[in-house]
């Protein structure tokens, strides 16, 4: 009987190792232990913006010389030939003068562009090839709407720019 036992046994934990074995192989679960090392080296330089302001000569208006034009560039490059890295928007401001006998008018090569709250639409300097907008600014003087005897301000046109996202 006791060989009975033992051997009833043995086959227990036979079968029953058998059955673990068979439920580790279709269960699709491995034991093991990984490691795994990844070294990544770079080298990366922040893009350049470029974004040039060329400015003409400055204007005097007074009664005498009540109308003049001012000229300025916008450029995506600079004078050492580097060129924009990155796409650029930008518009202008022309910063508002409380005198109601200055008028502006902008033109962007000979195109009048509309200014709305002193500011322009955004325009697009793209990156990688030399580009350059030509703007002229009309100011007018009408001394018949002058309700002071002397202006002494000074006419400010700002260029706002942002990085475009690629």
């Amino acid at each position: 009987m006791k060989e009975k036992l033992k051997n009833k046994k043995k086959e227990i934990i036979i079968i029953f190792s058998l059955i673990i074995i068979l439920i580790l192989f279709f269960s699709g679960f491995s034991i093991g232990k990984a490691y795994s090392n990844t070294q990544i080296n770079g080298v990366s330089e922040v893009a350049m913006p470029i974004l040039q302001v060329e400015n003409g000569e400055t204007l005097k208006i007074n009664n005498k010389n009540n109308e003049g034009t001012y000229d300025f560039k916008i450029k995506n490059y600079n004078e050492e030939g580097k060129i924009n890295q990155v796409d650029m928007d930008y518009y202008i401001e022309i910063l508002p003068i409380d005198n109601e006998a200055i008028s502006f008018e902008l033109y962007k090569e000979n195109e009048k562009l509309e200014i709305i709250d002193n500011k322009t639409t955004k325009f697009t300097l793209e990156k990688g090839t030399k580009k350059e907008d030509n703007y002229k600014i009309k100011i007018i003087y009408d001394e018949n709407k002058n309700t002071t005897e002397n202006i002494f301000e000074e006419v400010q046109i700002k260029v706002h720019s942002e990085q475009k996202r690629a």
